[in-house]
Parts: structure tokens; sequence; C-alpha cells
């Protein structure tokens, strides 16, 4: 029998792989930014995913915690080209679905444009659904 061993040069860092079931990691994301009263940010909290391989996806969901924003944007990239963009307009909503398909894409950008007053942007989960 063989074995790998995968040596990281810090331990402070957690590194996780995706698991060969559907038994992912619930990590999240919150932002730095802090909107406004008005519900603007000074900076647009933007969560950025590039993915090794292109591929189409038919799907997106995003769960938020306590907080939706209002609106938000998704784009997608092939080689740093820009293949589809498009906002939603949330309306307060802790999940976001869509079944819409994604042309062939390696890179996708998600950028909160507004949100509740003086709240950060707290995402639970990212889902990109019907790969292949």
């Amino acid at each position: 029998m063989r074995y790998a061993v995968l040596i990281f040069p810090k331990w402070t860092e957690l590194y996780f792989f995706m698991p060969a079931d559907s038994n992912y990691l619930k990590t999240g994301y919150i932002s730095s930014q802090i909107a406004d009263a008005s519900g603007t940010f000074t900076e647009n909290p933007k969560i950025t995913i590039n993915l090794e391989a292109a591929f189409v996806a038919y799907g997106l969901q995003i769960e938020f915690r306590n907080v939706a924003p209002d609106q938000f944007k998704v784009t997608t990239y092939y080689q740093d080209l820009e293949v589809d963009s498009y906002t939603v307009e949330q309306g307060g909503e802790l999940e976001y679905t869509t079944f819409e398909q994604f042309n062939l894409f390696d890179k996708m950008a998600l950028e909160f444009t507004k949100a509740q007053p003086n709240s950060r942007i707290t995402v639970d989960n990212i889902t990109v659904r019907g790969c292949h």
C-alpha cells in the first residue's frame, strides 16, 4: 500500500479537499466592508471563484446568513474574457436560487452592490448546480 503525505508551510492555515460524496463543509464568507446607512459600500464586497477546469452549469444557489443583500451581480469569465453578467434584485430572501444556464466558464465573480443599512455580507454556502 502507498500513502501520500501533503506538507504545507504553515500549520495555522486549514486546507480541505472536495469530498467524494456530498458531505461538504460549511465554511462561509463575512465581508470586511460594512454598508452605510443607505446600504451602499465604499468598496463593494466581492467573492471570486476560480475553477480548475471550465464547464457549463445549470443553476446557482447562494445561502445567506441573517441578512440578505438587496442587490448583487453575477459575472462569469472564460480565460479572463467576460461570458455572462446579470444583476439580481434579492428582496431580502436568505436563499437565492436560479436554474439559469451559465455558458462555458472558468471563473465566477459575485459582487455585492447593495445591502441592508449598516450590515455586512454573510454567505454560508454557494452551490453551482448541474455541471457537466
